[in-house]
This record gives structure tokens, sequence and C-alpha cells, in this order.
């Protein structure tokens, strides 16, 4: 997550509370997606995503090489996007065409 653009700020109301309609939908398998994983993988993950770390920082915290933590991190990652249906929680949602 942490290689993932910034996205603007959304000014507009209508596009808020359709962004939180769609999070707020796929809440639950996400809480579901994330039960579902080894605790290891789940730490990394959140270590990196919720918490801000940098490899390294997760490396030592939890006393393993980076690249156990990136090995962790794209496993993770792979089965929250399995489990989400291939939606990709740390990506915008595409908006529909209109019209």
């Amino acid at each position: 997550m942490a290689r993932v653009p910034v996205v603007e700020a959304v000014n507009d109301h209508e596009e808020r509370v359709a962004d939180q309609l769609i999070a707020g939908r796929q809440r639950p398998a996400l809480a579901a997606a994330l039960a579902d994983l080894q605790a290891t993988d789940r730490d990394v993950l959140l270590l990196i995503a919720l918490a801000g770390f940098s490899y390294r920082e997760v490396a030592e915290t939890l006393g393993v090489p980076e690249g156990t933590v990136a090995s962790r991190l794209n496993r993770a990652r792979a089965k929250l996007r399995a489990a989400l249906g291939g939606v990709d929680p740390a990506r915008p949602v595409e908006e529909e065409p209109h019209g």
C-alpha cells in the first residue's frame, strides 16, 4: 500500500458518499479476508498499510529479513485480492462510464 499513489481529496459530496458506500460494502469481506490470513502475513500487511512502516522497520520489528517481509506482503495482498474477487483494496475503484 505504501507504493499506491496518493489520491487527491474528494471535495464533491456525491463522490464522498459513493466512496463510503463502496468501502462499506467491502468492509465485511475485507475483515473476513484479513482474519483468514496467517498471523505472520497479517502482521506485515498491517504494519506497512496501517502503521506506515518501511520494509526495514517491519523486518527489525519482527526480527526477519527484508526479503521475508516482501514475500509475506506479496502473499497477503494476493490472498486479499482473491478473497475480494480480484479487487485490490489498496487501489481506488474505477468509476463506471456514464451514459
